[in-house]
């Protein structure tokens, strides 16, 4: 994918790095085959979701990736992914969020202070 080999490249050109990847995905989506392609290049990963109802739960999503990687933090709003992740990384460190176009979205929302995401709103 475009998003693994921009991963990769940013791992190759900032070995010193951390990547930190926000995950929230849809139930029609799949999970396990999108996580594994990023995996090699992750060293945290947080789960959360969208505020819609096409969204995985949380806690559904963990348990789908627990095997593929250890820990898993779970989040249960993308605001408050966003700010554990900024705990957990330096600036020199990349945060990356993907999944949904919808968690992307709240994130933006969460960043600017609103509660509407632009993408929806």
């Amino acid at each position: 994918s475009v998003l693994a080999e921009y991963v990769a490249e940013y791992r190759d050109s900032h070995p010193t790095s951390r990547v930190a990847l926000i995950l929230g995905m849809m139930r029609d989506k799949a999970h396990r085959s999108f996580f594994t392609i990023l995996r090699p290049y992750i060293d945290e990963l947080i789960v959360t979701q969208a505020d819609i109802p096409r969204a995985v739960p949380v806690s559904k999503l963990t348990a789908e990736l627990r095997d593929l990687m250890s820990p898993i933090r779970p989040v249960s709003t993308p605001g408050d992914a966003l700010l554990l992740a900024r705990r957990l990384m330096t600036p020199a460190d990349l945060i990356c969020v993907t999944g949904s176009l919808m968690l992307i979205g709240d994130i933006k929302a969460f960043l600017r202070g609103c509660t509407l995401s632009p993408i929806r709103g």
